[in-house]
């Protein structure tokens, strides 16, 4: 699988660095998309196509968060988790196999914003 390096990335989209870097930050998974840090960030195949699939449609790939959970719901298929950079708690979707194991610790979370605005959860699991 080949490689692809931020820069050469950023020449051939028209974007600067620092742009893509945003994107890269809130739309990829840690360590699974890209290596490096910086203007030495080497991008996958997938990452590339990701990239440029959320510069067309924005709503199209979601946001990548991390969370901590706090407390599970009444149903099953939901957790309440406290997000990264964000106030108060949320409801989260889980997965089945999930159910009763989250309790106190980090996960990742894609977070799913529609046309009218509004941002539902789910664990990263449900999105594959």
């Amino acid at each position: 699988m080949a490689k692809v390096k931020i820069i050469t990335l950023a020449d051939r989209l028209g974007k600067t660095v620092n742009e893509l870097l945003k994107i890269k930050a809130a739309k990829l998974k840690e360590g699974l998309h890209y290596s490096g840090y910086g203007k030495n960030t080497y991008l996958t195949e997938e990452a590339v196509e990701l990239i440029e699939l959320s510069l067309e449609a924005p709503l199209a790939v979601p946001n990548k968060i991390r969370a901590t959970v706090l407390m599970e719901a009444r149903n099953p298929r939901w957790v309440y988790a406290k997000l990264e950079g964000h106030e108060g708690k949320v409801p989260v979707a889980i997965p089945r196999k999930l159910r009763g194991k989250l309790l106190g610790k980090r996960i990742n979370v894609d977070a799913i914003t529609d046309s009218s605005g509004g941002t539902t959860y789910r664990h990263e699991m449900l999105g594959d």
